[in-house]
């Protein structure tokens, strides 16, 4: 195997805990993100991944990466993570940096350890399977020098995803198999992805495992302005108030970038082996109606509704002092929140992200209408 090393250490997992979940907006908010919002149970999704994390690790080995705004709002709905374990950054610049801040830090407390990342925000269920799967992983990453990333068989072609090219087969004895990657190309075209489903590419899930060090030299190799902006970070306890202010600078400088683009783009050195459970990553409102189940007539409710003569639409209700009524609409999403109403064709959820700014200009603002594409 590339890079094999004596010895297991035992894995430390770190929820990412710092999106802003833009595209499920009005729900998600840079105050209150979507990983702090239950969907789909009584349980908030960075709820969900704690439990999902607690299988893996005990729950002193458990930690949370996110930004000096959002620190509150994790220890508030982690109540059983120790405080201590919360790592947080003072401005938020993407997952690569926080990766690599999380990775300095547990290499900083309890040297070399294996890590596995899981995002906060995805639909995963849990069971005998993931634990497996991430059990192989973690002993794979654990005994060497490379990556371990999970892949799952794709459902249907989506050019929001990361695609693995998975290549031979490792000579190791267990199950699942391990895998070279051949090739990883992160939100792809919607033509390249139809292909890469056609070919037999797995998704990428977000979650991957590997030592600290190795996570530290691939951000070393492939991103070396976050090294540098790990100097003076005091690895033991980093949190922003214990932060040199010209370490806070120095972050604060960084152009950032997701992780998977940084560093699985570029490196060589990555595994992949296969996941069987079901996942979802709720990244948009489309996503979040694969987790719902809609109606005999297409329609997603979810808070106090009543809709009549209404086919293949989406009503959230987060304000229950009232409720949304729909009638004679078709292929609409409609979201009450107790500071914003959205009403979307979703055919157009592709331009939300145009709204928001809009909003954002003027509570009253009249944008012109674009042509679709």
């Amino acid at each position: 195997m590339p890079g094999e090393t004596e010895g297991e250490p035992e894995l430390d997992v770190v929820i990412l805990a710092g999106g802003r979940g833009e595209r499920l907006w009005p729900l998600s908010r840079p105050s209150f993100p979507k990983q702090f919002h239950a969907f789909h149970g009584p349980t908030t999704l960075i709820q969900d991944t704690f439990e999902r994390a607690a299988t893996l690790a005990p729950r002193e080995r458990i930690h949370a990466v996110t930004t000096s705004d959002l620190a509150h709002l994790v220890l508030l709905q982690l109540p059983d993570m120790p405080p201590s374990n919360l790592i947080v950054e003072p401005l938020g610049r993407n997952t690569a940096a926080s990766v690599a801040l999380a990775a300095h830090a547990i290499e900083g407390r309890q040297g070399d350890a294996t890590i596995a990342f899981l995002p906060s925000d995805h639909a995963v269920l849990p069971g005998p399977d993931f634990r497996r799967t991430l059990a192989r992983a973690a002993d794979v990453a654990g005994r060497s020098r490379s990556l371990v990333i999970i892949g799952l068989r794709p459902t249907r072609p989506d050019a929001r995803y990361g695609y693995i090219e998975p290549g031979q087969a490792l000579p190791l004895p267990g199950d699942p198999p391990i895998r070279l990657v051949t090739s990883f190309h992160e939100k792809p075209p919607a033509e390249e992805a139809r292909s890469y489903v056609d070919r037999g590419f797995f998704w990428n899930s977000g979650i991957f495992v590997g030592r600290a060090s190795t996570f530290l030299r691939l951000i070393h190799e492939h991103a070396p302005e976050i090294s540098d902006a790990l100097d003076g970070v005091p690895a033991a306890a980093p949190m922003t108030d214990l932060w040199p202010q010209e370490a806070i600078a120095r972050w604060g400088a960084l152009a950032g970038g997701p992780f998977d683009r940084v560093v699985l783009e570029e490196t060589d050195d990555l595994l992949v082996v296969e996941g069987a459970f079901r996942w979802d990553d709720l990244g948009s409102w489309g996503a979040l109606e694969r987790v719902l189940a809609p109606d005999i007539l297409g329609n997603t409710t979810r808070g106090p509704s009543v809709s009549l003569a209404t086919t293949g639409s989406t009503v959230i209700n987060e304000d229950p002092s009232g409720v949304v009524a729909t009638l004679g609409l078709s292929d609409l999403l409609v979201v009450r929140t107790k500071g914003a109403v959205l009403v979307a064709a979703k055919d157009r959820l592709a331009d939300l992200a145009d709204l928001m700014r809009a909003v954002e200009g003027s509570a009253s603002a009249v944008v012109p209408a674009r042509a679709k594409a």
